[in-house]
């Protein structure tokens, strides 16, 4: 992809040089043999130029770990590899990726959003709100942001945050079936059963087959159908 877009543009150029060195070349005693082997020397130069480059391109790693290489304050190129190193599981090197690219860039609300994501998964769940309040004080309509935080606070048991943070996800997406069943949860959690029920229901008409959602309304019809006083 990047060869093409890089090459394709240049077809006219190269085409312009081909002529004019064809036109210049017409008087030349030993034409053919001057022409080829300068052809050779070109084409074997480009064989080792690409090869050189396509091993910077093997895969998404090495493509930005060479691009990071090349540029500088480049916050979007330290980003990606980030992701990238999160996908694999290596978050304390991915971490460091988001860190570099807010040094560069502060209010990059992508690598916050990421290095709270890393710092959740890490248990430094502070750290994690603290990003994804940062998040929101940029961007109120980030869905994902609105979710996650719901969740860590969630963990840390502050459930009447997790439930407001879970509302207003639910209100830019009202189509996420998990943003519904976690809300859910953190209703059912606060002893809130009937909105509990409703937020369940609500995630299984999105998507049938979440299985968490189906497995919990079912505990709390049960609960329902079998205690006076249910608690969950």
């Amino acid at each position: 992809m990047f060869s093409l877009l890089t090459y394709l543009p240049q077809i006219g150029l190269y085409l312009m040089a081909a002529w004019m060195l064809a036109q210049m070349s017409a008087g030349w005693r030993y034409r053919r043999w001057v022409l080829g082997g300068f052809t050779a020397i070109v084409l074997g130069s480009l064989i080792f130029l690409t090869q050189r480059q396509t091993a910077s391109w093997k895969n998404s790693e090495t493509f930005w770990t060479a691009t990071i290489g090349k540029t500088t304050n480049n916050a979007f190129a330290h980003n990606n590899p980030g992701a990238v190193l999160a996908r694999k599981g290596r978050l304390d090197e991915a971490v460091v990726q988001f860190q570099e690219a807010l040094v560069i860039q502060p209010g990059y609300t992508v690598a916050h959003y990421n290095l709270g994501n890393d710092l959740f998964q890490e248990g430094q769940l502070d750290e994690a709100i603290a990003h994804y309040q940062e998040v929101l004080a940029i961007r109120l309509d980030y869905a994902e942001a609105h979710d996650n935080l719901g969740n860590v606070l969630f963990q840390k048991g502050r459930l009447d945050e997790a439930i407001i943070q879970f509302q207003q996800a639910a209100a830019i997406r009202p189509d996420n079936a998990i943003t519904h069943f976690n809300l859910a949860n953190a209703l059912l959690r606060r002893g809130r059963m009937d909105e509990a029920i409703a937020n369940y229901q609500s995630a299984l008409a999105i998507q049938p087959g979440l299985v968490e959602a189906q497995s919990s309304l079912a505990r709390v019809a049960w609960v329902l159908a079998t205690s006076p006083n249910p608690s969950l």
